[in-house]
């Protein structure tokens, strides 16, 4: 009897050096397999996160180009409103102006700079300007001028208050001087296509 209680007794130490020595590893095996199941939340987190920043990229991206196409209906309904303005415009003005021939020949290009603030003047719908084209009607066109103008009006009115603007008289007394006498056509239009 002796021998079976010395033997449970040390069935019981070993149990129990067994048991304290198992344990630690038991402990190492949870904490990998937890260390294991924390990486793969981390990385599916990841994931997601990259997956989102890709999504906000593309909506960026459709925002910009949403912003565009506005910008540009909004630049084609200011077109389209200017076109409407030109085409109710029904008198026409147009002066064909050569320069002198003891003027500089820079005085042709200076009066094109200056141009473009004579349609500043409220009352001027529409203004076109330049140098005699390189290209012109075979045998008829007259290509023996500097500059030629054309200013759109809504009528006669409209091209008074214009010549008698202080913008117009100080681009005439600048440029003028420079040119031979001006030929001017006036045209009342009387239909629109």
């Amino acid at each position: 009897m002796k021998r079976q209680f010395i033997c449970c007794g040390l069935l019981l130490i070993a149990f129990f050096i067994l048991g304290e020595s198992s344990e630690p590893q038991l402990l190492q095996a949870a904490d990998a397999k937890s260390e294991a199941k924390l990486k793969n939340q981390v990385q599916t987190l990841q994931n997601s996160l990259n997956a989102a920043q890709t999504q906000i990229t593309t909506l960026q991206n459709q925002v910009t180009q949403q912003n565009a196409t506005i910008k540009q209906l909004n630049g084609n309904a200011d077109a389209k409103k200017g076109l409407d303005t030109i085409k109710k415009a029904s008198y026409i003005h147009t002066v064909i102006l050569t320069l002198k021939s003891d003027s500089k020949s820079t005085e042709g290009q200076s009066m094109l700079d200056d141009l473009a603030n004579l349609q500043k003047i409220s009352t001027v719908r529409g203004l076109w300007y330049g140098s005699p084209a390189d290209k012109a009607t075979p045998d008829l066109a007259n290509k023996d001028f500097t500059v030629g103008i054309t200013i759109l009006f809504d009528d006669y009115d409209g091209l008074k208050s214009y010549l008698d603007d202080p913008a117009h008289k100080k681009f005439t007394d600048k440029h003028l001087k420079f040119f031979e006498t001006p030929v001017v056509y006036d045209v009342l239009k009387t239909a629109t296509p």
